[in-house]
């Protein structure tokens, strides 16, 4: 969500935490189960499987295509988990965020970022691209919004 409809770095809010937990708890707290939303569900989580923070960049990668493109990637998103169909829509937006779109939504684990700030630094990187200005230095952030 935006605050306040801005589009802007600082206006960036997180509302849903269904499937967060403490950290003090082990990190596959539902080994063995199939939880979250299909479309936004990286292969691995379909197969009862949660991994690596790479899940979540998979998740990150469909949010910014549903974003770009109005819909999914994958309109049959169990056929897609399951490995029976490869059909994915052309990569929306701008073409310089189309080789961080597909790193996101491969179904390797090893093909996307390897972090969020490796994510991220992708991010910038597009936006300078595109001519806009770089997102701020992450090691100036100090986990506040200006």
């Amino acid at each position: 969500m935006l605050d306040g409809g801005r589009a802007a770095f600082d206006a960036v809010r997180v509302i849903d935490f269904g499937m967060s937990h403490s950290v003090h708890l082990p990190l596959d707290i539902h080994s063995g189960t199939r939880m979250g939303t299909p479309h936004f569900m990286a292969p691995e989580q379909f197969l009862g499987v949660r991994g690596d923070p790479r899940s979540d960049l998979y998740s990150v990668g469909v949010l910014l295509f549903d974003c770009l493109a109005g819909g999914p990637p994958f309109e049959d998103a169990f056929g897609w988990l399951a490995g029976l169909n490869e059909c994915r829509a052309a990569l929306p937006g701008p073409e310089a965020l189309h080789g961080l779109l597909g790193q996101c939504l491969s179904r390797e684990r090893e093909r996307r970022p390897a972090s969020a700030p490796a994510l991220y630094a992708e991010l910038s990187g597009a936006r300078e691209a595109l001519g806009l200005s770089p997102l701020p230095e992450l090691s100036a952030w100090t986990g506040e919004c200006p």
